[in-house]
């Protein structure tokens, strides 16, 4: 993170090459799990079973590839060329289909720990925004379902 922060800082070429190098192998690191080799390995050669543990560290590591994808196309963008151009937003699209993987994920385990058909959504959660501007007397906090 630091590398990251001090190449936007510094917009330094040197600087931006080294915390690209980074973020990348941070990438790699994190998906070797995810992609389509993987997929495909586990429909011929069927899936290991996941406990939850491993489940949760690999909804973290989809997170972190996510954020770190962010990252390079940020640093993509300070090459300030056509191309960089293109290859940033195309990074971007690839970590926004990491975000709404994961996000998935996270919502069939909420599903399925909590019983619940629906999800709270829009409302539930501008109700909450109301309620912390309201003083805390008197309120009631709804359930989760």
């Amino acid at each position: 993170i630091l590398l990251f922060q001090n190449a936007l800082m510094t917009f330094e070429d040197e600087k931006l090459q080294e915390s690209l190098q980074t973020l990348r192998d941070m990438e790699k690191r994190c998906a070797q799990d995810i992609g389509w080799i993987k997929s495909v390995c586990n429909k011929v050669f069927g899936s290991e079973p996941i406990s939850d543990g491993n489940n949760a560290d690999k909804l973290e590591e989809q997170i972190i590839l996510a954020d770190s994808q962010v990252c390079v196309a940020l640093l993509t963008f300070l090459q300030q060329d056509l191309t960089s151009c293109v290859k940033g937003g195309w990074v971007l699209r690839k970590a926004w289909k990491v975000y709404q993987h994961t996000y998935n994920q996270i919502l069939q385990l909420y599903k399925k720990t909590f019983g619940c058909d629906e999800v709270p959504g829009v409302y539930y959660k501008m109700f909450h925004i109301n309620v912390w501007v309201v003083p805390r007397r008197g309120v009631l906090h709804p359930s989760p379902c």
